[in-house]
């Protein structure tokens, strides 16, 4: 065998197994930053659930649809190509929109922002129905 030719297939076998181990490796990150993310929009939606059950506050709420927004945001940026990745994505998409609506309204009354707590949950629902 030629030297040139064992060098250049042994190149290329190395560069497989880096692709592989990069994979393996990325895979578990993202899964857990996902899941660290998804612990961070749980809190969110507990002061979501304060805010409707106990003592209003609009700046406090629009606290909350901020980091709602922000993690939603994040969410779709760490989302697959795949055929599940492309549905969560679709749902955290239409959770994002009922948020920017929101948002963009100015302050909400209590009453605006348990509807939009309530919309928001309800997106959270149906993907933890399908994915958990």
């Amino acid at each position: 065998m030629n030297k040139s030719i064992f060098l250049k297939s042994c190149m290329q076998r190395n560069y497989i197994l880096f692709g592989v181990a990069l994979i393996l490796l990325s895979t578990p990150a993202l899964a857990m930053g996902f899941k660290s993310l998804m612990k961070d929009m749980k809190a969110t939606h507990q002061h979501a659930k304060d805010l409707v059950t106990g003592e209003y506050s609009a700046q406090a709420a629009m606290v909350v649809l901020k980091a709602y927004s922000d993690e939603t945001t994040q969410a779709i940026g760490q989302m697959s190509t795949s055929a599940e990745g492309q549905d969560m994505k679709k749902r955290f998409t239409a959770m994002l929109v009922v948020l920017s609506k929101a948002q963009s309204g100015g302050q909400l009354d209590k009453s605006s922002f348990t509807t939009v707590a309530i919309q928001v949950g309800s997106q959270c629902i149906s993907c933890h129905d399908v994915y958990n």
